[in-house]
């Protein structure tokens, strides 16, 4: 009986509360049609996937991405179009990018790993299919231990640096520290060894990883050009580097040896430090965006 008429007090209050706030009364008549439409909307989002142009396919997949955990109908027709080879190369990209909101799905989550460890994947899907497990390597120790394994074996660039990319989000985790600091000195290419300095930043709570960073400035660590600019930008999140700051104050060339005589002069210790005092405003974290 309580609990009858705690549902009556709520559907009898409800609308004379809400019409009090000056909004629309909150009834069974009012909310069932907006269900009903974003259900009905969804449903012409799912049958749009199958429409001849490929354009709209790929439209309907970018609005699909807030609904497309709703059902898992809708989770499985994404899937399969991500791996039908008839479909356009653009719409199978792009439902990589609409399955990153679901990653956390087991079923998701293995077929973008498979993908992204088989052979015959093209290097920029692989990279993309690790890309979307971004926001579940740090949840997730199978999906961590498969990007550092895809690290340390991968060998295409454009692959490895999905895998890099992805980790960004787990550097707080030792274990993917230690393999991303190795792959600001080691990676073969400078645009790799900067992806994995920028991984870094959510890693820079870490003594060993602020120590690597303070060592990347002041030239003890040999890195590319790309990554010690990325290392004195993450350092504008780390408090504690005015060291490494003023050495670079004293040699402005060490962040860029191109800087002519006149660009050198002007970069005052004043001007490095400022770093320091902006670090509240400096965002170098992966971008969740791809």
């Amino acid at each position: 009986m309580a609990m009858l008429f705690i549902l009556v007090s709520l559907f009898v209050l409800m609308p004379q509360a809400s019409r009090a706030a000056g909004f629309p009364a909150l009834t069974p008549v009012t909310v069932r049609p907006a269900v009903n439409a974003a259900v009905d909307n969804r449903s012409a989002l799912l049958v749009l996937l199958d429409h001849p142009n490929p354009q709209v396919q790929l439209n309907a997949l970018r609005s699909l991405r807030y609904s497309v955990g709703q059902t898992e109908f809708a989770r499985l027709k994404v899937l399969s179009v991500m791996e039908d080879p008839r479909r356009a190369r653009d719409v199978r990209y792009q439902a990589i990018k609409t399955l990153a909101w679901v990653a956390g799905y087991p079923d998701v989550q293995s077929r973008l790993m498979f993908y992204a460890d088989h052979p015959q994947t093209a290097p920029d899907f692989k990279a993309l299919h690790m890309k979307a497990l971004y926001t579940r390597a740090a949840g997730d120790p199978r999906v961590r231990l498969f990007l550092m394994n895809r690290m340390a074996t991968e060998r295409d660039p454009v692959a490895l640096s999905g895998a890099i990319w992805a980790l960004g989000e787990a550097s707080h985790y030792p274990d993917t520290a230690a393999v991303l600091m190795r792959a600001a000195r080691f990676a073969p290419t400078p645009a790799l060894q900067d992806a994995a300095m920028r991984s870094l930043s959510q890693g820079t709570g870490r003594p060993e990883v602020r120590a690597f960073i303070d060592a990347v400035i002041l030239g003890r660590v040999p890195v590319s050009l790309e990554a010690r600019q990325s290392a004195v930008r993450l350092s504008g999140t780390i408090p504690g580097t005015q060291r490494a700051l003023a050495v670079l104050a004293a040699n402005p060339r060490a962040i860029d040896p191109r800087l002519s005589d006149a660009e050198a002069a002007r970069l005052s210790a004043a001007r490095v430090l400022r770093l320091r005092s902006a670090r509240r405003r400096i965002a170098v974290q992966a971008p969740r965006r791809f």
